[in-house]
């Protein structure tokens, strides 16, 4: 399976899968990347994972134990349903507009109706899929450096008709910026002043989209830095 598109956190994450899959016998599938996903430390993704309460443990739970001597020699393939998982992941990424295919690409691809495997660990664990999915969406995308290539990082997360405002931001106006405000209310044009507050502000980010890509660029760098410097320490056990 060609896998140029994904990140690199998104290859290791599928790496790790077919890993799982290798140790226990049986071809990759949607459990075995979700396993990968909920293993994970540094995606956004699986920290959304964490907070829905879904756990590595939890998902183990719904594979079975592999017994000794499974293990595969070569590299297992990916079952038709883990192939969809990627390939719906692909078309989530193209939908959003996103250059890259991520690990939140591949979560909100099994948070589909079509992964039934996956499907049956957010019954049992009683995960609110369509929340979920809503702060996948809301998200802005993550750096991410793939080879060859120089960090991207896409703006445009907003998706059409899936808004998603779930944070709480108290600000001071000045009495222009309220005046302003309260003509948009009065207008029709926003139904309240958060409201009203909200489009500012989008539109404010729209109207300089050039200027956060770049800023997003350097905040890239920055985080390549720490990644790098956390494997330094990682590597030596913290000792200096």
């Amino acid at each position: 399976m060609v896998l140029q598109r994904f990140t690199a956190r998104a290859k290791r994450i599928i790496e790790n899968a077919v890993d799982e899959a290798r140790r226990r016998g049986e071809p990759v599938g949607p459990l075995h990347l979700l396993l990968a996903l909920a293993r994970d430390e540094t995606s956004a993704a699986a920290r959304a994972l964490r907070e829905a309460g879904v756990t590595p443990e939890a998902v183990a739970g719904h594979l079975v134990e592999p017994a000794d001597g499974t293990a595969l020699r070569k590299e297992p393939p990916f079952d038709p349903e883990g192939k969809r998982v990627l390939e719906r992941g692909a078309r989530w990424a193209k939908e959003l507009r996103h250059p890259y295919i991520g690990a939140e690409h591949v979560l909100l691809a099994l948070l589909d109706d079509g992964a039934a495997a996956a499907a049956d660990v957010w019954r049992a664990l009683g995960v609110d899929v369509a929340r979920l999915r809503e702060r996948l969406l809301a998200q802005p995308p993550e750096p991410e450096e793939r080879p060859g290539h120089k960090t991207q990082v896409s703006w445009v997360f907003w998706r059409s008709g899936s808004e998603s405002r779930d944070w709480v931001v108290s600000v001071r106006l000045d009495a222009p910026t309220l005046t302003a405000v309260d003509a948009l209310v009065r207008a029709g044009v926003a139904k309240s002043r958060s409201e009203a507050v909200f489009m500012l502000c989008r539109k404010g980010i729209e109207a300089h989209r050039e200027l956060f890509e770049r800023l997003a660029e350097k905040m890239a760098s920055v985080a390549e830095l720490e990644e790098e410097m956390r494997r330094i320490f990682a590597g030596d056990g913290g000792e200096t």
